[in-house]
């Protein structure tokens, strides 16, 4: 490989600009993301739907085009802590069935008998479908933002 010179980097100026658009273009790109979630959150009460319209449920990462969207900080955590059994839904048990409370250490099982019946919950997906339904347009997004500092001279 020492026969190939290396000249200077020319491609240095674009790797900028795709990195500024990246940048720009990933953050609208979760809110779009937020938005859609905000828009299909199932409201009983309203704190589910509330957590993830908060601020709180954006963040950037340590790379300047990485975002996460969703139940970040502990307040939201325990604000909406019942977001997966509302998405993927619940079990259910009858009275007298047989519980599983912790796994302690050396893998010891505790459980616990039902005292009542505890219906089953359906699953009511709203966090899976928003991703699906906002992937196009977020792919679009990012597309066009990169194509236009590829174009820039």
């Amino acid at each position: 490989m020492s026969h190939i010179k290396r000249g200077p980097d020319r491609f240095g100026a674009a790797k900028q600009r795709v990195a500024a658009a990246m940048a720009a273009s990933t953050e609208e790109a979760a809110k779009i993301l937020q938005a859609e979630i905000v828009a299909r959150a199932p409201v009983k009460t309203g704190k589910l739907r509330d957590a993830f319209a908060s601020p709180a449920a954006l963040a950037r990462l340590r790379a300047a085009s990485v975002w996460k969207v969703g139940l970040i900080t502990k307040d939201l955590r325990e604000l909406a802590h019942y977001a997966a059994w509302v998405e993927y839904g619940t079990k259910g048990y009858k009275k007298g069935d047989k519980r599983v409370t912790k796994i302690g250490k050396g893998g010891k099982v505790s459980t616990r008998r039902m005292k009542r019946m505890v219906p089953p919950r359906p699953a009511h997906p709203f966090f899976r479908p928003a991703v699906e339904a906002a992937r196009p347009r977020v792919k679009a997004l990012i597309a066009a933002a990169v194509r236009a500092a590829l174009q820039e001279t």
